[in-house]
């Protein structure tokens, strides 16, 4: 998705969806372009995850590069919110740095993100193979 220019806009545990291993994102009547106004009717508090501080909406007065406009990183920020509402007490340090550079955004999300699956797979850890399915989305 982000390689294509565009962001979900609304990354939240209730818009992530499960078959077996496999997550995808749901409701996109947010996403829109990367650099595209956040919808009226878009929330900032929501009870399941985070929201990025300029991921907005906000009146044209108030309208800079960095509040009220779509941004890759605010879904990975949301993302790295919802994996925090998740532990993995077999793994924790993995998931704690997995958080952080998911936070960041980028490829190191991206890369921190690999790691720990290849890991779990690697470890046969049944706890973090299942944390793992919260954060992985293959789609991006």
């Amino acid at each position: 998705m982000h390689g294509k220019d565009r962001c979900h806009g609304d990354v939240r545990a209730a818009n992530i969806v499960f078959n077996g291993s496999e997550s995808r994102l749901i409701d996109h009547d947010l996403s829109g372009c990367t650099g595209g106004r956040y919808s009226e009717a878009y929330r900032f508090q929501i009870p399941d995850g985070g929201r990025a501080k300029g991921a907005r909406f906000v009146e044209d007065a108030l309208l800079t590069p960095t509040n009220g406009l779509l941004h890759p990183s605010h879904d990975l920020y949301a993302l790295a919110s919802v994996m925090g509402l998740h532990s993995c007490p077999t793994a924790t340090q993995p998931w704690e740095d997995a958080m952080l550079a998911v936070s960041g955004g980028g490829e190191d999300a991206l890369s921190a993100l690999r790691a720990i699956a290849g890991a779990a797979l690697a470890f046969k850890d049944p706890d973090l193979l299942k944390q793992l399915q919260w954060c992985w989305l293959p789609s991006w």
